[in-house]
């Protein structure tokens, strides 16, 4: 049988290059800025509902995007690592300033060319699969795939928004062997 779970965005957060030190976690938009300063958006999910011996059939992790100035990639990438909503900054971002794709392995990459409004979805089957291994949190971010160049500007809704990023997964129960 397959099961579909959504869940709501736990926290989210956008991290700005220049303001180094402060947060944005309450804000009612997330943003990616691929020019200077670079602006990437954090999201953390609870997945403790994920039963243990399951089989993860679809993830993706959907935003509802408000703004979008031009055709751009964004990349979506899973975090080996924690934040909190009103603790990150981008000087302590798990990615590091320089984005560590080592910490953060990439996931899935989208164009977005539509006219906004719309909602957008990235793949996360990796990053739903590494969270069952790891905990009850799955944790990610959105950046530009041009970061450091060019003016691809996007905001999405956050959690305090309206409509609330969200993880979308089936899974099926696997068989267990009697004992």
């Amino acid at each position: 049988n397959l099961t579909v779970v959504n869940l709501t965005d736990l926290g989210d957060s956008t991290v700005l290059s220049d303001y180094p030190t402060s947060n944005d976690g309450s804000s009612t938009s997330l943003r990616i800025d691929s020019d200077s300063p670079q602006h990437r958006s954090y999201l953390s999910f609870n997945t403790s509902v994920i039963p243990a011996n399951v089989s993860v059939e679809r993830a993706e992790v959907c935003a509802y995007v408000n703004y979008l100035n031009t055709e751009t990639d964004v990349n979506y990438y899973w975090v080996n690592g924690t934040f909190s909503e009103s603790g990150i900054t981008w000087n302590n971002q798990p990615c590091g300033t320089t984005f560590s794709t080592t910490i953060c392995p990439y996931e899935s990459v989208e164009t977005l060319s539509a006219a906004t409004p719309f909602w957008q979805c990235w793949s996360a089957v990796d990053m739903v699969n590494n969270s069952l291994n790891k905990g009850d949190h799955v944790y990610s971010v959105l950046r530009a795939a041009n970061e450091g160049s060019g003016v691809n500007q996007l905001t999405f809704h956050s959690k305090e928004n309206t409509y609330d990023p969200y993880l979308n997964f089936a899974y099926t129960l696997l068989d267990t062997p009697d004992p």
